[in-house]
């Protein structure tokens, strides 16, 4: 294994703005610049290169002290399989359009560095890779440890036009360039059942979620009522950042996941027509079936499955064959998920249609074993009710076991296959944890047979209000998203009553969380 080391300098000038480690309070990864830089360097720069370890490539080294709260550098790391990997590396972060956008994201200026460099590694010369808008400043060596340090100059990082300037006394500031493009794109739901005072605040939820995984910020997300359904539209700083929600929302993927979050806010009707259009008029339009004289993509989840359809099928019995479980408990039925006559579809404004159908993608491969898993450890103790062993294996696995396969029919995932320990309702393990007082907490687990990209797909849908609500969550519990592996590792932070009061606190029990086992769903 080798290890991999990135970091981003800014230099000091007058209009030096240094890098933010304070904490934003938003969701991961818009933590910090910090994340925010390793998370956008790991889309940019990872890809094909085989990382040593499960989960990112790449991670962020936070400074020492913890208490900083700017910086002008960041670092940070990612370990490979081998010294094979650094030329798979060099390919990606020699793209200058790549480095581009990560000049752009955070202000980089001409005589800012970012420098990736690898060392140490056993059959390899040490190597450093620099990218400047100054060819070769006082410190920059061009050679170092008997391997030479290549600099891309003028390429995705500016050149100067002039010297830098020292700090003091700083230099007048120059008048800015003109602000790139901005971008927007827009989420049109033809349905005669929505109205943006009803639905309005889960379907912006459901589109700011799914920003948030590609790891954006929007400007603004506002709704408008139209004739015949709703508009969701979304604007961003820059067109790039338009574009790339537009190819994450319209992918296969992305729509299941945004049509899961907002029907778990019970926000999105059954076959509701949807219509995505960017500011660059490209459009894409997905619908529960094939519509007459028009091209659409069809999505099965918009048709809305029944309670059956989407029970995961019953686990294989061992042998010699244990007393049959209780049945599953069906999911409840939602609100409008009665059969509606399919009305005549509303057009979406000025789409401009593709000349051929997406076709509805195959199922991703599943690993031979199990790769990741999801655990949740759970108060017996008041204020909660109800809980103990045998209550969390009839009641509360059954629940989260109809979550979750529900999560992977969304994404084309098949249940029996990704899951293959479910012989507790579901679960497979459900352990009571002592304490020196007596057992206080069940904990009770998921196991998983998913790569990379799936897991973080699955994990962000569960990792939501709706899953804990449906999953029926008791409140003050603890959900871990994690590798199946010694030791487990965090995939996620994991989601408590202090990082998530308003799901998993006592004061969420008539919302999101339970504070008893047999409370019906809210």
């Amino acid at each position: 294994a080798c290890t991999i080391f990135v970091e981003a300098q800014k230099t000091f000038s007058g209009s030096y703005s240094p890098f933010s480690l304070a904490n934003t309070g938003l969701p991961w990864p818009l933590t910090n610049d910090g994340e925010q830089f390793n998370n956008l360097f790991n889309q940019l720069y990872a890809p094909g290169v085989a990382p040593e370890f499960p989960g990112y490539l790449f991670n962020f080294v936070s400074p020492s002290p913890a208490t900083t709260t700017t910086s002008s550098f960041l670092l940070i790391a990612g370990t490979v399989t081998g010294p094979d990997q650094w030329p798979l590396f060099y390919a990606n972060f020699a793209v200058a359009a790549r480095m581009g956008i990560l000049a752009t994201q955070f202000g980089l200026t001409c005589s800012d560095k970012i420098w990736a460099n690898i060392t140490g590694c056993v059959g390899l010369p040490d190597q450093r890779v620099v990218y400047t808008g100054f060819p070769n400043p006082p410190g920059l060596p061009t050679t170092g440890l008997g391997a030479p340090t290549q600099v891309f100059y003028n390429a995705g990082i500016a050149k100067c036009s002039t010297l830098p300037l020292p700090p003091n006394p700083p230099p007048s500031p120059s008048p800015p360039p003109p602000p790139p493009p901005s971008g927007s794109v827009s989420l049109i739901v033809s349905s005669a059942l929505v109205t943006c005072s009803r639905d309005g605040t889960g379907l912006i939820f459901a589109t700011q979620t799914s920003i948030n995984i590609v790891g954006l910020s929007a400007l603004s997300i506002t709704c408008t009522d139209v004739s015949g359904g709703l508009v969701i539209q979304t604007s961003f700083l820059l067109q790039s950042d338009s574009a790339r929600f537009f190819d994450a929302v319209t992918s296969s993927a992305g729509i299941n996941f945004w049509i899961f979050t907002a029907r778990s806010r019970d926000s999105l009707p059954c076959n509701a027509l949807i219509g995505i259009i960017d500011s660059m008029q490209r459009s894409q339009q997905f619908s529960c079936g094939l519509i007459p004289g028009a091209v659409s993509t069809v999505v099965p989840a918009l048709c809305c499955a029944t309670p059956a359809q989407m029970s995961p099928p019953p686990p294989p019995p061992p042998s010699p064959p244990p007393p049959s479980p209780p049945p599953p408990l069906p999911l409840r039925p939602r609100r409008r998920a009665h059969p509606v006559p399919t009305p005549v579809p509303t057009p979406v404004p000025t789409p401009v249609p593709r000349p051929t159908p997406t076709p509805v993608p195959t199922p991703a491969p599943i690993p031979p074993y199990v790769t990741y898993m999801m655990w949740l450890s759970t108060p017996s103790v008041t204020p909660n009710v109800g809980v103990n062993v045998n209550s969390v294996i009839t009641t509360l696995c059954p629940y989260m076991r109809d979550t979750i396969a529900f999560v992977l029919r969304s994404f084309n995932m098949p249940y029996d296959q990704v899951m293959p320990s479910t012989q507790l309702n579901g679960c497979a393990v459900v352990t009571p944890l002592p304490n020196p007082g007596g057992f206080v907490r069940v904990a009770y687990k998921y196991y998983f047979k998913l790569y990379q990209a799936e897991w973080a797909l699955v994990s962000a849908a569960l990792d939501s209000a709706g899953a804990i609500r449906e999953g029926h969550v008791m409140c003050d519990s603890v959900i871990y998203w994690q590798t199946y592996s010694v030791p487990a590792a965090d995939t996620r932070q994991p989601a408590t009553a202090a990082t998530n009061p308003e799901w998993l606190s006592q004061a969420a029990a008539t919302s999101v969380c339970y504070n008893d086992v047999y409370a019906p769903l809210h």
